[in-house]
């Protein structure tokens, strides 16, 4: 990627043995991306933030339990702290 960069924002992590690529590209640029991935991978898991249609602009870290892996939905958490 250093002699031919990609021509959008991105981050790289490794988590747990997986490779995670958070993309900040155009839906104009979606296709070829994908389509070049899926030549290149044996496994390929794809999550998609529209911000141009979403209720909200960035999902925030604390709406999510990692360790039960779903996404916090009590009372506590929902109304209580917006109290």
């Amino acid at each position: 990627m250093s002699s031919k960069p990609i021509p959008f924002r991105s981050t790289l992590k490794i988590k747990g043995g997986f490779l995670l690529w958070f993309l900040r590209l155009p839906p104009t640029h979606l296709s070829s991306v994908l389509t070049h991935l899926q030549e290149n991978v044996d496994e390929l898991n794809v999550s998609i933030v529209d911000y141009m249609h979403s209720q909200v602009y960035a999902l925030w870290a604390e709406a999510f339990n990692e360790e039960t892996r779903s996404w916090r939905n009590d009372s506590a958490f929902m109304v209580d702290s917006l109290l």
